[in-house]
């Protein structure tokens, strides 16, 4: 999969910075290495499905805002997304819950959720949060 198309929602410009900034902080880790190998090896159309099962997942998210984030519901939800991360690299709970941070932490994150929702930044971190705990 070419660059392109793997971020083919952002300008060339967007595309460069976040790609960039994923080297710079991760490049160094074996989760960076083994994303960039699994991505460099998709087709267009096994990405199209998997940015498909993480869109479906936001929008259980949404279905699911006004829940306990301990039910089961919910957490079934969350256990589908943390599995669904394995499209890019083996993920483990400390990586997981500094990827819910980034949900609120970081602005490019939290307007992308708040597209669906204005609380799911802050319910997909809660609900992630309390996943890693129930770990």
């Amino acid at each position: 999969m070419k660059d392109e198309e793997l971020y083919d929602s952002f300008t060339k410009e967007e595309m460069e910075e976040l790609s960039d900034e994923a080297k710079e902080r991760w490049g160094h880790t074996t989760a960076y290495k083994e994303s960039e190998q699994k991505m460099r090896r998709m087709t267009k159309e096994q990405m199209d499905v998997i940015k498909k099962e993480g869109d479906d997942i936001l929008k259980k998210g949404v279905s699911l805002i006004e829940k306990n984030i301990h039910s089961k519901e919910v957490q079934d939800l969350i256990a589908e997304h943390y599995k669904h991360l394995s499209n890019f690299y083996t993920p483990n709970t400390e990586m997981y819950k500094g990827l819910a941070e980034m949900y609120i932490g970081d602005s490019r994150f939290r307007e992308h959720f708040e597209k669906y929702h204005p609380k799911l930044p802050q319910f997909m971190h809660d609900a992630m949060i309390a996943f890693v705990e129930n770990k």
